[in-house]
């Protein structure tokens, strides 16, 4: 009788012990280090005038709202001590979209950024505001199908056995990326670079 209790209790403890419950790992989201970025009173900053072209600006506008439409609506980024949802940064650039876009001089689009935005100021990584800002850059280059003065060297076709993926194609939160690569014995491998 011993003998089957204990059986018994050990079929339970082990029973018991199935089913325990496992916590979930957190996921915190990576803050930017307190006073990265600081809010700057619109008196304390000059007045600016775009001096590059409109229509970069009108693209890259359109590209940053493609952007926020493939990142999930609770998604939140830290501006100072200010939180934002993916809505208000797309309601965003749709204000600066229409004030840039507009026919007002400067004087009344720069009144207007003012107004309606907040303006902060990057720390930078050594605490006097020096920064890099870094992005991806697609040119675009002209040339000609035939040698000429201008145009001494020849610009050859994408080669055939590059591969161009669109990471998006199999899941959303890469909508904006790609890969280039190159297939080596049945699999994907990086394409050749320019040291290759």
């Amino acid at each position: 009788m011993t003998v089957q209790r204990f059986l018994v209790c050990l079929l339970v403890l082990l029973s018991v012990a199935g089913c325990a419950v496992v916590k979930k790992p957190v996921i915190t989201q990576k803050e930017a280090p307190k006073g990265a970025l600081s809010l700057v009173s619109p008196e304390k900053i000059p007045f600016h005038i775009d001096d590059l072209d409109r229509e970069s600006l009108m693209a890259a506008i359109e590209k940053s709202l493609r952007y926020y439409d493939g990142i999930k609506d609770t998604a939140t980024y830290l501006f100072g001590e200010r939180r934002v949802t993916v809505n208000e940064l797309k309601e965003s650039l749709l204000a600066f979209r229409d004030i840039m876009g507009s026919q007002e001089s400067e004087i009344i689009k720069w009144r207007k950024i003012l107004n309606l935005f907040d303006v902060y100021r990057a720390a930078g990584y050594d605490s006097n505001g020096t920064v890099l800002f870094t992005g991806y850059f697609e040119s675009s280059l002209e040339g000609s199908m035939t040698e000429t003065e201008r145009y001494k060297y020849p610009v050859y076709k994408t080669p055939d056995d590059i591969l161009v993926i669109n990471l998006g194609k199999f899941n959303k939160k890469y909508s904006n990326e790609k890969i280039i690569g190159r297939v080596k014995d049945g699999e994907v491998v990086p394409y050749y670079t320019r040291y290759d």
